[in-house]
């Protein structure tokens, strides 16, 4: 038997190959080109203008975003990365003592971006368990892995929202 070590180099944390917006075969950006990417970019600098300053991108809510997204850690704290993620998104939108669910509706519809009701609410019931009491809804219709796609599709979704790019619910 042979002993390797595996030693890395890095100065940031290893990457998820976790699809945005979903599973594979909607995952968004599998068939971008060097040309479509230039050409999304060009279109998202309008959005980072506007957004920028208001959602803080630069001071910490893509690093959280990212982070949320490692695949090293337990599903349940991967979700709760994200719905860290989703209180800044709501704070930096309007900071104050209104409900979750409103101030996160309202930083939806000021990006643009439109989230079913009823997954709306899901979001807000998951969130809500795994904020306060570490796990996630059971029972429940959605498995965890499911409950966690759902709240981190939506959030994938608010975030390409910030620089222009729509991706269907």
């Amino acid at each position: 038997m042979t002993a390797v070590s595996l030693f890395e180099d890095r100065v940031t944390k290893p990457c998820s190959a976790w699809p945005v917006v979903g599973r594979l075969d909607e995952t968004l950006g599998r068939d971008w080109n060097w040309d479509k990417l230039l050409q999304q970019t060009v279109r998202s600098l309008p959005h980072l203008q506007k957004y920028a300053q208001r959602y803080r991108l630069r001071l910490g809510l893509v690093d959280a975003w990212i982070d949320a997204r490692l695949a090293t850690d337990f599903l349940e704290s991967r979700c709760l990365k994200v719905a860290a993620v989703l209180e800044a998104i709501k704070h930096y939108f309007q900071p104050g003592k209104n409900k979750f669910r409103q101030r996160l509706e309202g930083a939806c519809a000021d990006i643009g971006v439109a989230i079913p009701r009823k997954d709306m609410k899901d979001i807000v019931d998951i969130r809500n368990s795994i904020v306060h009491e570490g796990r996630f809804l059971e029972p429940h219709t959605l498995s965890k892995l499911e409950q966690y796609e759902l709240v981190t599709r939506h959030t994938d979704r608010i975030m390409l929202g910030l620089i222009g790019v729509t991706v269907a619910p």
